[in-house]
């Protein structure tokens, strides 16, 4: 009996001083659709006021009008790199979840994102590094106009590129990302 009292108490009383992981938040947290007067893309938060998305979105969208529910209105637009910009929302927009870990792209690894092919809404992509040439990453995977600007992650929940360009006019079973 007293075996038994032991034994209860240790499983009542053993987890009391456990820590609980948060878990990571699934980065379809934090993809984006951006809808300008002259278009769409796709974009990645990065920080409670603030997105990263590809540059020619930003020069051939026209005047962002929306980005997910949310009025786009007072932004700046920064250049990050090649075809990547990161944007800062003055007042009225706010992300509840953003990536927080960037990573580099890596021959093989597995990586997803969420965009906007051809204007279907919030869909996922997965594919896998095939290399990197001239400092863009190709990677296999479907991708269409819409998803520019999405944000790329590897399996380990790292942004790694954002989506930059495809070889065809609509869709193509590649894409050419610029790495963040």
């Amino acid at each position: 009996m007293r075996i038994l009292l032991l034994a209860l108490l240790a499983f009542v009383t053993g987890c009391s001083g456990c820590v609980s992981l948060p878990k990571e938040p699934d980065p379809h947290s934090f993809a984006l659709r951006l809808e300008f007067e002259n278009g769409l893309c796709s974009a990645t938060a990065i920080g409670p006021d603030e997105i990263i998305s590809a540059a020619h979105c930003f020069r051939d969208g026209g005047r962002l009008n929306k980005i997910g529910s949310q009025a786009a209105r007072g932004y700046t637009v920064t250049p990050a790199g090649e075809d990547v910009v990161r944007v800062k929302f003055a007042a009225g927009v706010h992300f509840v979840a953003w990536a927080k870990k960037f990573g580099k792209a890596v021959q093989a690894d597995r990586v997803r994102w969420y965009g906007n092919p051809l204007g279907a809404e919030d869909m996922l992509r997965e594919g896998y590094v095939s290399g990197v040439v001239d400092g863009m990453v190709v990677i296999a995977a479907a991708t269409c106009v819409g998803d520019s600007g999405s944000g790329i992650f590897n399996q380990r929940g790292e942004l790694i590129a954002i989506v930059s360009r495809i070889p065809t006019p609509k869709c193509s079973v590649f894409v050419l990302a610029v790495p963040v």
